[in-house]
């Protein structure tokens, strides 16, 4: 038992001491167009921008010491199939935020120079920017410039009604206008969401609809889904505590249970943030069958030996927030989350055998009443992934079997497992 402890803390303590400056740097290849049009290859400092960036950091192939750019100092740069156009442009600033709604239809209108993000280029093409407050701007490109697709939300109070929200959609006239060669989407124009995600499905049955296609398409995913296999050795410990007409079962030392596990996982893993931070889940198989002895003592010659064995089965979904972080070629990562049990079998035999004087009684009978059908817990462990491979070791801590009034259950796992990624 020290020796699991010992070896939970060892890593748990490797995890937090190892810094970001050991964590494989974020530089990709990719290339910046100067001002003159001149394009430059290099690496570039990739953040995963949620937000767009106003400035980025190349160092192109010759160079020694990275430079800063910014909107006022390249036309353009792209990185992992993402590209930036920097540009002179209207920005609507109202609040989008319901709470900070204000009373006025008119956009709210600032000039800047940014970085915008190409979402679809080609004969008709798109373009968004997202800043600080997360405030989405999306923008059409014409007559070598970037138009602003104009919408906004704002409040209407009639009389003695409550205020409601509405919206200025100005964009879908003027998308109505560009995109004029094609008269079968003008329905879905009407119905259209100011988001990326809408505005770009519609631009591509614009192209389907006039035969064309976009020169680039720009994926745009946050999410990858990645599933496998896993297997392993499960240790659990099971205690009881409180009980007073149960003195037997928390009195009892119960023996460590070593049982295989096996399951499959699926990791739904976060794009936009470097691949560092992903919701893991998984389906797995656990068992344990233990058994424990106390003797009930009054006195040398009234006394009653008891014999217990208690087991279970369990369907067990764990939903966890799992940490890389990013060690070259490999990774080395933390996860915890919380543990739902759903009970398949069980095992729940007593045997007690009582000497008073001369007289041996024995009987036989269950250790519980009852076997909670459902065990929840909360799971925290660490592991190292390279390639399709996984090593992990875990700990889970649930709250046992006992349904019964002031008889408190606890089990407590440790988790060994390898893991494989099917994709």
């Amino acid at each position: 038992m020290k020796f699991i402890i010992y070896f939970f803390l060892s890593l748990t303590t490797l995890m937090l001491l190892i810094p970001d400056l050991y964590s494989q740097n974020p530089v990709n290849e990719g290339y910046i167009v100067t001002k003159q049009g001149d394009t430059i290859h290099g690496l570039i400092d990739y953040r995963d921008w949620e937000l767009n960036t106003n400035n980025i950091i190349f160092k192109s192939h010759d160079q020694v010491e990275p430079i800063s750019y910014s909107p006022n100092d390249i036309k353009s740069f792209s990185v992992k199939n993402e590209h930036y156009q920097a540009a002179i442009v209207d920005l609507e600033v109202s609040p989008r935020m319901l709470n900070e709604l204000n009373n006025n239809a008119a956009l709210e209108i600032v000039k800047d120079t940014v970085f915008l993000q190409a979402v679809l280029k080609g004969e008709k093409s798109l373009f968004a920017y997202v800043d600080l407050f997360g405030r989405e701007n999306l923008y059409i490109e014409q007559n070598s410039g970037f138009e602003l697709l104009g919408y906004k939300k704002y409040r209407v109070k009639q009389q003695l009604a409550e205020a409601h929200v509405v919206e200025n959609k100005r964009f879908i006239g003027q998308l109505m206008i560009y995109l004029s060669d094609c008269e079968t989407i003008t329905n879905r124009l009407q119905k259209a969401r100011y988001s990326q995600k809408n505005l770009e499905s519609i631009f591509l049955d614009y192209y389907e609809c006039t035969g064309s296609s976009p020169d680039e398409a720009f994926e745009n995913k946050k999410l990858k889904f990645e599933l496998g296999l896993l297997g392993g050795l499960s240790l659990t410990k099971i205690s009881f505590s409180g009980g007073f007409e149960k003195e037997y079962l928390s009195g009892a030392d119960f023996s460590m249970s070593t049982n295989p596990t096996f399951g499959i996982f699926m990791d739904v893993v976060l794009l936009r943030k470097q691949e560092k931070w992903s919701v893991y889940n998984e389906i797995i198989y656990t068992s344990y069958l233990s058994s424990g002895s106390y003797t009930e003592y009054k006195h040398a010659d009234n006394y009653t030996d008891y014999e217990i064995e208690i087991g279970a089965s369990y369907l067990t979904m764990n939903n966890m927030i799992r940490y890389r972080v990013l060690l070259n070629r490999s990774k080395l990562f933390f996860n915890a989350g919380i543990s739902n049990g759903l009970l398949i079998d069980n095992t729940n035999n007593q045997k007690s055998v009582t000497n008073f004087f001369s007289t041996v009684r024995e009987k036989e009978g269950l250790a519980l009443e009852s076997f909670r059908a459902f065990e929840t817990g909360f799971i925290a462990g660490i592991g190292f992934n390279y390639n399709r491979l996984t090593i992990e070791a875990r700990g889970i801590w649930g709250n046992g079997m006992s349904t019964i009034s002031g008889l408190k259950s606890k089990t407590t796992r440790y988790v060994f497992l390898l893991t494989y990624r099917l994709n």
